[in-house]
């Protein structure tokens, strides 16, 4: 239970946020393989080896991103990744871009709550994990919902940019600079156990689960509190 109020609240992304699209990787593969040249169901293949290696480097500690990707796809469908740069530097670009609009949507009652912590006062932050879309496209997602400009633009951290996924407490460290406060003043609301809360409470930061979209049953610490609806995230602060 969280009993003093924050002085801030950093949010993780996608299933906290956002919720992800269904159709991101039907789409990948598509506009990737008009690209590439090469049947669409060849680099669906490919991105599921790719998000594979993903997984594995994040829960390694590394990042494994859209160049990395890029990479792998033109070693399978192309020339060596390194013969051509203009050509890697162009894939990855559309790497970057190739997930968006795949039917990824703002969470119910984020736009809300977000409006209502800035009113009380409350300094708002992302820490986040990126996959295949960096920060650049997720800060773009944050926009085109209105919700970019509650946020403080120093505390906008996301793992391709500092260079650790979480719960490397580099990125939450970042955040709390970015935020100008102390980690123990900062509350982080996020969907997983071994990287959400387990990195914010190493950081001796508040932490709150949201399980409205993902569940997480799976191993770390349990948070503060758990709530269903970013709705309830309010009272989880002891601002009711």
């Amino acid at each position: 239970m969280i009993t003093r109020r924050p002085r801030a609240v950093t949010f993780d992304f996608w299933n906290t946020l956002f919720e992800p699209g269904r159709d991101t990787l039907r789409l990948r593969a598509l506009r990737l393989a008009g690209w590439l040249e090469a049947p669409e169901e060849a680099v669906r293949t490919a991105l599921v080896d790719a998000f594979e290696l993903h997984n594995a480097e994040w829960r390694a500690g590394r990042c494994w991103g859209p160049r990395e990707l890029a990479e792998l796809l033109l070693r399978r469908f192309g020339p060596h990744a390194g013969a051509v740069d203009g050509r890697l530097e162009e894939l990855t670009e559309l790497v970057e871009v190739s997930g968006v609009s795949a039917g990824e949507r703002v969470v119910d009652g984020a736009a809300d709550v977000i409006q209502r912590l800035r009113r009380a006062g409350l300094r708002l932050g992302v820490v986040s994990d990126t996959g295949f879309s960096p920060g650049r496209v997720l800060r773009r997602f944050l926009d085109g919902a209105g919700l970019l400009q509650h946020f403080e633009t120093a505390a906008l951290t996301f793992s391709d940019e500092v260079g650790v996924p979480k719960p490397d407490p580099r990125i939450f460290r970042a955040a709390a600079t970015g935020l100008g406060v102390q980690p123990v003043e900062i509350v982080h609301v996020g969907d997983l156990r071994g990287t959400d809360v387990a990195g914010a409470q190493a950081m001796g930061m508040g932490s709150v689960r949201f399980a409205g979209c993902h569940d997480d049953r799976g191993q770390g610490p349990e948070a503060d509190a758990v709530i269903a609806r970013l709705s309830d995230l309010p009272a989880a602060l002891a601002l009711d």
